[in-house]
């Protein structure tokens, strides 16, 4: 079952993840972090998780490819800036209008596709880390 931003169990979770994260000593704080944002995203949803591990590798992956090459600098740059607004374009308009447009059941079809909270707002990060480091 899904886990709702207004229910007890967020804030339980809430709770939990803050009471281990300031437990324990600073070194730890930022993988400890990494985990607990990954269970919180695959209790909404686990293909959620495999997006956002996706996405990630493909932003640090470009982001390298960068910041090492001048000879394809450019080539890296769209090709990752591609895939970032290809995402957003996916989950923003095509899982949007499917449903409406071949009149499905949009509980079904969302459950599948439904974009977690924050996705855009990392999406935006993404492409501004890739064109900070390009500059």
């Amino acid at each position: 079952m899904p886990v709702s931003l207004f229910s007890i169990q967020f804030f339980l979770f809430l709770a939990c993840a803050l009471a281990v994260i300031f437990s324990l000593p600073h070194r730890f704080r930022i993988f400890s972090l990494f985990v607990l944002s990954s269970i919180f995203i695959a209790l909404i949803h686990w293909s959620f998780l495999l997006v956002a591990y996706l996405c990630a590798f493909v932003n640090y992956s470009g982001g390298k490819q960068i910041d090492s090459s001048n000879h394809h600098r450019k080539y890296w740059y769209w090709t990752c800036q591609s895939f970032n607004l290809g995402l957003m374009r996916f989950y923003k308009f095509i899982v949007e209008l499917v449903p409406v447009s071949l009149g499905c059941n949009e509980s079904v079809f969302c459950r599948f596709f439904l974009l977690p909270l924050g996705f855009s707002y990392y999406l935006f990060q993404s492409i501004s880390y890739l064109y900070s480091i390009s500059r």
